[in-house]
C-alpha cells in the first residue's frame, strides 16, 4: 500500500495486490528478529509522521453521524438506513455530478455504498481526519461506472424497485472499487476513478460546513431504504436508563425531563424506576436530553435490538447520564 500526503494536509492511499511472482521479486531476510525490528521501526516512523495529520480537525458535528457497530455485534448499515450511509452516498452522488459535468456526460449520477464499508460513527463534537479514515478504513477508491437499471437490480439482488428489464437507460454509478466487482456492476464500463473514500468524504464535509466554519448536521435518515414484507409492529417501546456520571445510585423515579427525538421538538417524559420509556415508530431513532448539554445522544433500532434488548445481566447498552441537580432543575 502506498500512502501519499499533500502539503495541505490531505492524504490518500492506494493498494496493489501482489501475486507470488510479484512478491518473489523482493529479497526477504531470513533473520526473523531483524525483520521484526525493522518492521517495528518502520511502523513507529509511520505513526510519528501520520499522527499529526490524523489528529487534524475537519469539523464540529452537531450530533453523531451514525454508522458501523454502535452497541451490539451488528453493523447497523447492513440492516437499516443510517445517517452515515446517507451522507456518504450524497458525497458520491455529488462527485459523480462533478465528474459528469467535467466530461460532458448528460447522465444522472447515483451514489451506492455497501453497508459493510460504513465502519463507524462520526462522533458528536470534534471530527478529525482520523475519525473519517476510521469510518472508511478499507482503503477503497471511488470509481464511476456506466450502468443501466437492470445492472443495478442485479448488483443489489432484488433490493431495489428499479426495473430488472430496463437495459437501455444509462446512469452513472459512483461507488467503491469493491462494489464494482458485484454481479451486474462487474460487466459495466468503468469511466474513471475519482479518489479514496476517506478523502472524498473529507472534501465533501468541508464543503458542507463552509471549510469547517459551520456545524455538520445530518437531520435524520432520508427514507431511502424500505424493508420489503416487513411484519414488525408499527411502534415499539424504548427504555433508556438514567444514571449519574460516576455511576452512583440515585433515584430519579417520578422526575420529569424533556427529551428530543430525531431533532424534533422536545417532549416531556417521566422517569420510571427503570428509566425513560418512549414509544416510537419502527426503525432507528436518536434521543437526547437538552438539559444535559454535554450528553451524547443515544441510538435505538428495533431491527438490531439497540435500546430494546437487555444484556445477560439485565442492563441496556445505552443510557442517559445526568446529575441530580440537572434533573431537579429540569423538573421545575
Amino acid at each position: 500500500m502506498t500512502i501519499e500526503f499533500g502539503a495541505d494536509g490531505s492524504f490518500g492511499a492506494a493498494a496493489e495486490v501482489w501475486d507470488y511472482e510479484k512478491a518473489s521479486e523482493f529479497e526477504m531476510t531470513p533473520d526473523g528478529e531483524n525483520a521484526k525490528s525493522a518492521t517495528q521501526a518502520a511502523y513507529g516512523q509511520c505513526i510519528t509522521e501520520i499522527d499529526p495529520v490524523l489528529a487534524g480537525d475537519v469539523c464540529i458535528a452537531g450530533m453523531p453521524i451514525w454508522g458501523g457497530y454502535i452497541y451490539y455485534d451488528y453493523s447497523e448499515p447492513r440492516i437499516v438506513e443510517t445517517t452515515m450511509g446517507d451522507l456518504v452516498t450524497d458525497a458520491f452522488k455529488h462527485c459523480g455530478e462533478i465528474f459528469a459535468d467535467k466530461n460532458g456526460l448528460a447522465l444522472p449520477a447515483v451514489g451506492v455504498e455497501n453497508g459493510g464499508e460504513v465502519s463507524s460513527t462520526l462522533p458528536y463534537g470534534i471530527v478529525t481526519r482520523g475519525d473519517i479514515l476510521n469510518a472508511f478504513n478499507h482503503g477503497n477508491t471511488v470509481e464511476v461506472i456506466k450502468a443501466t437499471p437492470s445492472k443495478i437490480y442485479t448488483a443489489l439482488e432484488d433490493g431495489t424497485e428499479l426495473s430488472k428489464d430496463d437495459d437501455s437507460t444509462e446512469l452513472l454509478i459512483v461507488t467503491n472499487n469493491y462494489v464494482t466487482g458485484f454481479d451486474g456492476f462487474s460487466e459495466c464500463e468503468t469511466l474513471g476513478e475519482i479518489g479514496g473514500e476517506d478523502q472524498i468524504m473529507t472534501d465533501y464535509i468541508l464543503g458542507l460546513t463552509n471549510g469547517s466554519a459551520d456545524t455538520l448536521t445530518v437531520e435524520n435518515i432520508a427514507g431511502r431504504i424500505n424493508i420489503a414484507n416487513d411484519k414488525s409492529p408499527e411502534t415499539y417501546e424504548v427504555v433508556i436508563p438514567v444514571r449519574t456520571s460516576d455511576g452512583s445510585d440515585c433515584d430519579f423515579t417520578g422526575k420529569e425531563v424533556e427529551i428530543v427525538v430525531d431533532n424534533g421538538e422536545p417532549v416531556t417524559a417521566k422517569i420510571e424506576a427503570d428509566g425513560v420509556h418512549m414509544s416510537v415508530t419502527k426503525g432507528p431513532h436518536m434521543f437526547y436530553m437538552p438539559a444535559c448539554s454535554d450528553e451524547i445522544p443515544v441510538y435505538t433500532n428495533n431491527y438490531s435490538g439497540s435500546g430494546t434488548v437487555t444484556t445477560a445481566d439485565g442492563y441496556y447498552h445505552l443510557y442517559f447520564t445526568a446529575e441530580p441537580s440537572v434533573i431537579e432543575a429540569a423538573g421545575e
